[in-house]
């Protein structure tokens, strides 16, 4: 199979998206080519996940229009349009074998049994999975799984192939074998690729052309060795790869890691070469040619380093692309890995609101500035990072069941207790492997226009749609969800653990019918403002905007939510040392950055003397305001930590 005409192009036409007042995807015209790999990327509420499921026609546009092979798919219902979808969840039918799973496109289109047997052993050959045809999906890796959505996506010839985040839920060594499986497949079918994903690396090893989204507008499209070279703005510049910013003579000027410095507000590289992988086999040239041409890069980037004009992190990523020691130490400088603290979290808001409410103050006391890497730190990065001794972070924003997993395998330091101060932390949240500096939870949001003279108190009420009619939504990961069924069911909120898991996934079955799913705040976002369910499942730091923004129609209920603790965990082996992060941890935790924090982010204090202080507007949603601290159940890590694997498997299976 090699790539031919299957491909089919795309175009938006001034397409906009409003939710309410809330604009979400803003005035976007774009050209998407027949056949070309072309990635959606940016940060969480770009709208880049919006305009995709408009393209699919699970969300209807607000103005504007989508064109497909010149045709206009606007009024065309979702299961007319021949599109192929993957989700970052897999979808895959859990009772259903890998052969009944791809063959299933096939059987309700009605085809011929020959020609479903034919091409269900054409896309086996074509994803690599020879041999696993009579397996089920829990017999598999998430690798393998994921392979087998792409199969059935493609099984049935679609014009186009959406994706959304799919590689989202695997560690980083599947997702980097399963680039290189989607971009070899894509090269033999031909069928258009359009991907959707808040990752830099996903999209630079993959993409023909890269769409840089924010805020619901195109930032900038080009090839990747054009964005990177030559980003228009400095967003582009900060998002796809990392930059020290300079400004002189009323200019700015990015300063790429090899020392390129670039102009923002420069025009992207001329037409000629925008043709498809052409700055890509450049970019192999110039940093893949010899070792030597990369030793002195890695030298040159210590001196940088040294002088302040290079970041500790891009530092470290030269030294590990050349092979060599970190050159800190052959440049003399054996303490140059101390000079700043970098956190691991999740981007946006959650990297300018802990750099003004921690940040700032730390710097001011220590001198050390705090950097950003916003890649994520799931459990399985941290892990891969912290087995290859090429130890990146000091400080990562993960959950309460990570410090303890990632403790008791070794992956951690252990907080020292001399410097972070535990009155200041609440009681139950003090482990040996991490500390909890705030707490989120999750609570839900109904319709006052459904249910406004009959509001729903609780979970009970939540999971009884014969009394309150309408569809619902829930956290499609399990955490938050399986205990909403136990108390919904009877369990006292004191008895909640060790959870019931088959009770509760018995629970959660009497409304899947009725069920939707998701797995980001702006999807859980998005649900309830576009109408979609009249109860949802939401974070509570976003129950506040969503009353706000939707004049109060959508209240939130925080009677028994559920409080998850978020901790602060350091990597085995932080670069910055043990007393360097210790100390920025105890600044976490006083009063003044505690409430910056909710301020911000919504995000509850851990500290119990920043519990009084918590403002009168914000006590409705705080998890420890004297409103709702009774109120709610606090979520048990050490539970989730040992049997956390097991319960997701069995609340997937149960919604499959």
């Amino acid at each position: 199979m090699t790539a031919g005409p299957s491909g089919i192009g795309v175009v938006f036409q001034n397409v906009t998206k409003q939710y309410g007042k809330m604009t979400a995807v803003d005035g976007v015209s774009l050209d998407i080519r027949a056949g070309e790999f072309l990635t959606l990327l940016g940060p969480s509420g770009s709208g880049k996940t919006t305009l995709l499921m408009m393209l699919a026609g699970f969300q209807d546009i607000t103005a504007g229009d989508i064109l497909v092979g010149g045709s206009s798919i606007a009024s065309t219902p979702p299961e007319k349009r021949n599109f192929g979808m993957v989700f970052q969840g897999y979808a895959l039918f859990p009772h259903m074998t890998v052969r009944k799973n791809i063959s299933y496109p096939l059987e309700i289109r009605r085809k011929p049994q020959a020609e479903i047997e034919a091409r269900f052993n054409e896309m086996l050959d074509l994803v690599q999975l020879n041999g696993f045809a009579d397996r089920y999906p829990h017999q598999l890796s998430g690798g393998q799984q994921q392979r087998v959505a792409l199969a059935r996506a493609l099984s049935f010839s679609p014009r186009v192939l959406l994706l959304d985040e799919p590689l989202g839920a695997l560690d980083r060594k599947l997702r980097a074998d399963v680039q290189e499986q989607l971009k070899e497949v894509h090269n033999r079918v031909g069928t258009t690729f359009i991907y959707v994903t808040h990752d830099q690396e996903e999209a630079l090893t993959m993409s023909d052309r890269i769409v840089i989204m924010d805020h619901g507008k195109v930032v900038q499209v080009g090839n990747p060795v054009e964005l990177y070279e030559k980003p228009r703005t400095a967003f582009a510049a900060s998002f796809l790869g990392k930059s020290n910013f300079i400004h002189r003579d009323g200019r700015t000027f990015a300063l790429r890691p090899e020392k390129r410095a670039q102009d923002p507000h420069e025009t992207g590289r001329s037409a000629r070469n925008n043709e498809r992988g052409e700055g890509r086999s450049k970019m192999e040239e110039v940093t893949m040619k010899d070792k030597a041409f990369l030793n002195d890069l890695a030298r040159e980037g210590a001196i940088a380093f040294k002088s302040g004009r290079l970041d500790r992190r891009s530092f470290l990523m030269l030294c590990g692309l050349a092979g060599v020691a970190t050159l800190a130490v052959k440049a003399n400088d054996a303490e140059a890995a101390a000079n700043e603290i970098v956190m691991w979290n999740w981007g946006g808001e959650s990297e300018k609101c802990p750099g003004d409410a921690i940040g700032k103050p730390f710097t001011a006391k220590t001198g050390l500035p705090l950097k950003f890497d916003t890649s994520g730190p799931l459990q399985g990065k941290i892990k891969e990072m912290v087995d290859s001794g090429k130890v990146t972070a000091d400080v990562c924003d993960a959950d309460g069941f990570d410090a303890i997993a990632l403790g008791k395998s070794g992956h951690l330091e252990a907080i020292d207790y001399n410097i972070v101060d535990k009155k200041q932390i609440k009681e139950g949240v003090a482990w040996e492997y991490g500390v909890g500096v705030i707490f989120y939870g999750y609570a839900f949001m109904y319709d006052t226009k459904a249910f406004g003279d009959n509001p729903p108190k609780g979970w009970a009420d939540f999971y009884d749609t014969a009394k309150f009619p309408g569809k619902r939504s829930l956290y499609k990961w399990a955490n938050g969800s399986i205990e909403s069924a136990l108390v919904a069911d009877g369990v006292a909120k004191d008895k909640v653990y060790p959870c019931d898991v088959p009770r509760a996934i018995a629970k959660i079955k009497t409304i899947k019918a009725d069920s939707l799913y998701w797995g980001s705040g702006s999807e859980a976002h998005d649900m309830i403002v576009n109408g979609e369910v009249a109860m949802g499942m939401i974070w509570q730091n976003r129950g506040k905007t969503i009353e706000e923004r939707t004049n109060g129609r959508y209240k939130m209920v925080m009677n028994e939510a559920i409080a998850m603790p978020g901790a602060y965990i350091v990597p085995r082996g932080n670069p910055a040392g043990r007393d360097n992060v210790m100390k920025f941890i105890e600044q976490a935790l006083q009063v003044d950055s505690q409430l910056m924090i909710l301020d911000c982010l919504g995000m509850t204090p851990s500290n119990p003397e920043a519990f009084a202080k918590i403002p009168e507007a914000m006590q409705p949603y705080a998890i420890n305001s004297a409103q709702n601290i009774d109120k709610v159940i606090f979520n048990d890590p050490v539970w989730w930590a040992d049997n956390g694997g097991d319960a997701v498997n069995a609340f997937l299976e149960a919604i499959g």
